[in-house]
């Protein structure tokens, strides 16, 4: 049973370190909008544009390190990558809020449901963006 599961966590390894880091990425966003929004007083757009430049580059980081395991270190490399990785964030995070535009205002489904859906949906799509376009294996 304990081989089992070993292999199990093994062969998911990458999507387990994902998640995990999904939700700390969640964390770093939502800790800087409150410290800046709180304890900075900006106002709430400026917290929120702040917070999500920090979840991405954490994002970035941790996805290039630990999710992917990319080796390429080149100043050129890696701003490449960057460039990608917050451009594809930025397509996902722009899908996300036409979502609820759409959906919520426009059409009356629930706020919250339509947030998980699309999140649901953008979680994969991400993943995939960075697996096949960002941090694929030469």
């Amino acid at each position: 049973m304990i081989e089992k599961i070993k292999g199990l966590l093994v062969k998911y390894r990458e999507l387990i370190v994902y998640a995990f880091f999904g939700v700390l990425t969640t964390a770093v966003d939502f800790g800087i909008y409150w410290i800046f929004q709180r304890k900075f007083g900006f106002g709430e757009t400026a917290a929120k544009a702040v917070s999500v430049v920090a979840a991405i580059l954490f994002a970035f980081v941790v996805n290039k390190l630990f999710v992917f395991e990319d080796k390429r270190n080149g100043f050129r490399d890696i701003m490449t990558q960057l460039v990608s990785f917050a451009s594809m964030r930025l397509i996902t995070g722009a899908f996300q809020t036409g979502c609820i535009w759409f959906f919520a205002e426009k059409l009356g489904f629930y706020d919250m449901a339509v947030n998980v859906v699309s999140a649901v949906v953008v979680v994969i799509l991400n993943y995939i963006f960075s697996k096949l376009l960002i941090f694929r294996k030469k």
